[in-house]
């Protein structure tokens, strides 16, 4: 079982973690193109958003 201080320390650092999936998404666009390249802002808008109402 978990502690509550170290699930809390996960909780945490979780969006930081979260920023990681932008590496594939990169790989992605620089691989496939064309509309692809527009994954990125959208993805880092709305991902990010999200990370903010979660943290809140």
């Amino acid at each position: 079982m978990i502690s509550s201080d170290a699930a809390e320390k996960v909780q945490s650092a979780l969006p930081f973690w979260v920023s990681f999936l932008l590496i594939p998404a990169i790989w992605l666009a620089a691989y496939v193109g064309g509309w692809w390249v527009l994954i990125l802002p959208v993805m880092t808008w709305y991902l990010f958003s999200a990370l903010d109402v979660v943290g809140a």
